[in-house]
């Protein structure tokens, strides 16, 4: 073992790993370490490479076809010190144009301005959803925890309201990605094992 040379992995090799492999950070070159042949158990680990621009697609294309926020209306508020919108703020407007909902970018300078912004929308019958861009300037954690509670549940369409009806976005990926790849509690996603 000594003597042979290193595997260099590319994205589809499979990775073999017992006691002494050492995967340098990009999961190559792999030497076998001292030990590796009186182990006689090895752990097989599957590189996994997600596309999550072909995902993020098929569930557009779904909700287009769905209908499911054709019509509806969604107020975006960025309080971020900027008068033009971020990026994920055109990301999210855009994608809400596209299915169809009629989105509103509302830029508020301080936080009372935002408070303001979130209470106007909360009182209209005819905002279907908010969405509170983070970060908020010169707000700390806990006054983005009460701003982002203060967004009426029904309308809280991020899941950033503890007491919402949505569920968060990370949480949802994290749960497709669950999905997709068939993981369950018995498997070891990542750490040491």
């Amino acid at each position: 073992m000594e003597g042979d040379p290193p595997t260099t992995l590319g994205m589809t090799d499979v990775v073999v790993a017992g006691r002494g492999a050492r995967p340098s950070g990009d999961w190559g070159p792999l030497r076998p370490g001292p030990g590796d042949a009186r182990l006689g158990i090895l752990k097989v680990m599957a590189k996994i490479v997600f596309d999550g621009k072909k995902e993020a697609e098929r569930m557009a294309t779904f909700l287009e076809e769905s209908e499911r926020v054709l019509g509806k209306s969604l107020v975006i508020l960025q309080c971020d010190g900027r008068s033009e919108e971020s990026t994920y703020v055109r990301l999210k407007r855009e994608m809400g144009e596209r299915l169809g909902a009629m989105v509103s970018v509302d830029f508020r300078s301080q936080i009372s301005d935002l408070r303001e912004g979130i209470k106007l929308a909360n009182e209209d019958e005819t905002v279907d959803g908010i969405l509170v861009q983070l970060p908020i300037i010169g707000a700390d954690r806990e006054e983005v925890e009460q701003i982002l509670s203060s967004i009426k549940p029904s309308k809280d369409v991020d899941g950033l309201n503890p007491k919402g009806r949505f569920i968060p976005a990370a949480i949802r990926a994290v749960e497709r990605l669950v999905d997709i790849f068939k993981i369950t509690e018995d498997d070891q996603v990542a750490g040491n094992g």
